[in-house]
């Protein structure tokens, strides 16, 4: 009897333990819904077409921030909701005008040319949320001011004001970091209706007319917090 007994306990320790199940990958979670966002963003900034390299710099910077309101949640984690935004962008660069001082004589000095537009529009915007992503398109309408500076003989008198219409598509993308903040991308296009010129009667030379308020690109990064 003990012969046997002994024999079966030896079997038993012998078979090999059931393999463990393996472990069930877990998906990151994602955020839950929030109905308000406020976005910061610093961007770079490009002025387009002719107008951009009639009167430089074609390149400068953009800072600027939005704020949404989800109006209307829709099946499969899409949102709809409107908002808006403002936008400052800058394209400077430095120049060396003359300054006349006496007859026949004249000194060199640096100063710089400035140009900005200032812009503010309404939005409407369709995003999805996937996990911890929200991909998202963007329209929306408002108006910029834009506004021109530099001590130039040639583009006397070197200032101009003007208001344009404006019509502005963007694409980004947030990434969550926690439940309120994510990591915010866009780029944007925007498309100004009128194009204003500059009049010019140079000191010396003859009169001439500068159209250069033109359309935009922008591509930037930012914060977003979420309420």
């Amino acid at each position: 009897m003990l012969p046997a007994v002994v024999l079966a306990s030896w079997w038993a320790q012998a078979q090999p333990a059931p393999a463990a199940a393996p472990l069930a990958a877990v998906a990151s979670p994602a955020p839950a819904p929030l109905d308000n966002r406020i976005a910061v963003f610093a961007s770079y900034a490009r002025r387009l077409g002719n107008e951009g390299t009639a009167i430089g710099p074609p390149n400068g910077f953009s800072v600027g921030g939005s704020y949404e309101r989800r109006i209307l949640p829709l099946p499969h984690d899409l949102d709809l909701s409107a908002g808006l935004d403002f936008f400052y962008d800058q394209f400077w660069t430095g120049v060396s005008p003359n300054s006349i001082v006496m007859a026949a004589q004249s000194q060199v000095y640096e100063d710089e040319r400035m140009i900005s537009q200032t812009s503010f529009a309404a939005t409407a915007t369709a995003a999805w949320r996937w996990r911890r992503l929200r991909p998202y398109a963007q329209v929306g309408g408002g108006f910029t001011i834009a506004y021109f500076n530099t001590p130039e003989d040639q583009y006397t008198p070197g200032k101009l004001t003007a208001v344009q219409p404006l019509i502005r598509t963007t694409a980004g993308l947030d990434v969550a970091v926690t439940r309120n903040i994510a990591i915010a991308v866009r780029i944007a296009y925007t498309h100004l209706f009128t194009r204003p010129t500059l009049d010019a009667t140079p000191i010396g030379g003859p009169p001439a007319a500068y159209s250069f308020l033109g359309d935009l690109f922008e591509a930037g990064a930012g914060v977003a917090l979420g309420f």
